[in-house]
């Protein structure tokens, strides 16, 4: 169920049963965009991943292959948040480095203006 509401199937047994026997299925986990989650899958991905049942240990006492994308939605919730987390941070230091390359050209501009001063 929680493979299905990441790659937007329906998380029924009807698509669990389609996506693992789907030959593309690990280009599809491999290719994941997993910096574009919608907050709505998030939010939904949780009634999987808060149940005590949801770990790879007790996942891969039923199916090594299930206990692997397990681990898997594991890693991209954990991926999710800590994106969700650092994305602000990240686009702030665009910015600031914008307005440093541009008061860095402005700089260069008043050096050479001073330059020619001198020069004359």
């Amino acid at each position: 169920g929680a493979v299905c509401v990441l790659l937007k199937e329906k998380p029924n047994w009807t698509s669990a049963k389609q996506l693992l026997g789907d030959p593309g299925l690990l280009k599809r986990l491999t290719n994941f965009d997993k910096d574009n989650i919608p907050l709505k899958s998030l939010t939904r991905l949780q009634q999987y991943t808060e149940s005590p049942d949801f770990t790879p240990e007790n996942v891969g006492k039923i199916s090594v292959a299930c206990k692997s994308m397990c681990m898997w939605v594991i890693a991209i919730e954990n991926y999710a948040k800590v994106y969700r987390y650092v994305l602000p941070k990240k686009e702030r230091f665009q910015e600031s480095m914008e307005h440093l390359q541009a008061a860095q050209r402005q700089l260069l501009k008043k050096q050479e203006e001073l330059g020619m001063v001198q020069e004359e």
